[in-house]
Formats: C-alpha cells, structure tokens, sequence
C-alpha cells in the first residue's frame, strides 16, 4: 500500500469555532510519476493561520536585524538588539509558530507569547512584542 498524502489535523483552544487549526502532511517524497506535492501548511479553513515558514526575503538577517532594532527601546528596553533579533529570528523560522496572512500584505508570527508582524510595506520592516495568543488572532 503506498499513501500518498495524509493530513492530520489538530485543534487548538477551549470552545468549538474557537480553536485554531494546525496540521501535518505526511506526503511520500516521491509519488508514482515521480513528482512531490507543495505542502502549504494548511489543514482545510484554518482562518489563514498556518504553521511557520519563515521569510522570503532577500536579506533575512536584514530584515530582522531592522524589526528588531525598529521594537527594541519601546517593546524590550531591558533587552539588546541583537537579543531582541534572536528572538524575532526564533518565532519567524520555528516550525512552531503559528503565520498568518494579515491586510495589505503583512504577515504575522506566533509563538511563545512574542508575536512578530512582517510589513514590506514599512520602512523597518515591521515590528514584534510580548503579547497574548488572543492579540495574535484578533490581528487584521
């Protein structure tokens, strides 16, 4: 028997319609023509909430480096900038995190209560903060 792809859903939170969905594909490497299918992190209507695949950006260390630097003295004065990357570094590329698609093209991050918000459209790239899971799910 060969399987070709499986989803396995998981449901997060305390009420129905409440939760937040996050799954796994357990797709062959190969399937009989030879080919691989994309995994999108998404299990059926999650909400645009999948699980972390980090940034595309050209210059990833950049545009951490910028959030970091642009959140630092406001969101973690007790902290260094290169401390505050770590950590913005961390939640972005954790398979971990939870990502969604935000308005006018950000993205949001999640984990460990740090959400970090990716804007290509600010000049320092966005921003991150300590904050609730409810914060992260009532951005828009």
């Amino acid at each position: 028997m060969q399987v070709m792809e499986t989803q396995i859903g998981f449901m997060l939170g305390g009420c129905a319609g409440e939760g937040v969905t996050t799954g796994i594909n357990l797709s062959e490497s190969d399937d009989e023509q030879g080919k691989t299918g994309s995994d999108t992190g998404e299990t059926g209507d999650n909400g645009d909430i999948t699980e972390g695949q980090g940034t595309e950006a050209a210059d990833h260390d950049e545009l951490i480096r910028n959030i970091a630097g642009h959140a630092q003295a406001e969101h973690f004065p007790g902290e260094t900038v290169d401390e505050v990357a770590d950590i913005t570094e961390q939640v972005i590329d954790s398979p971990d995190s939870l990502k969604r698609s935000l308005k006018d093209g950000r993205t949001a991050y999640y984990n460990n209560g740090v959400v970090v918000i990716v804007n290509p459209n600010a000049a320092h790239g966005g921003t991150v903060f300590r904050g609730k899971f409810k914060t992260f799910l009532n951005l828009s």
